[in-house]
């Protein structure tokens, strides 16, 4: 298999695309829920306002981190089982610090990614390819 850097550069494109989308969507449930916390009673525009700066947030972190655990710890994995597995690990994470810390739930949002690429790396079976005996 040759390399081509512009297929790289596509993938790692595409790889930052999704990962703004879905760190948005995390951030900023991550976000509400520390918000929601809080004491007093939240109007529409408290939540749209939280639910923003916490999706710019894990937007700029999901740009990042997305494409490095990618092309690190997930080349061998199918792209829908890393989206759905890492977004499952933020959300436990999300969910545990909330729990035990609301104020640095997005820490633990970011700790649950890292734990479910890493998961997801050492669960995969599939072997890589040896050409040269697909060649014989």
């Amino acid at each position: 298999m040759t390399f081509s850097l512009t297929r790289a550069l596509v993938v790692t494109l595409a790889l930052c695309v999704t990962g703004a989308v879905c760190g948005a969507v995390l951030g900023g449930i991550a976000l509400m829920i520390d918000v929601s916390r809080g004491p007093g009673v939240l109007g529409l525009r408290d939540v749209a306002v939280a639910f923003g700066v916490g999706g710019l947030w894990g937007a700029v972190f999901g740009v990042v981190l997305a494409p490095i655990f990618a092309w690190l710890f997930l080349r061998r994995v199918s792209l829908g089982r890393a989206i759905a597995q890492t977004a499952l690990g933020t959300m436990a994470g999300l969910v545990v610090g909330a729990l035990v810390d609301p104020s640095a739930s997005f820490l633990f949002g970011l700790g649950g990614f890292a734990v479910g690429s890493i998961w997801l790396r050492l669960s995969n079976h599939r072997a890589p390819q040896d050409h040269r005996e697909a060649a014989t």
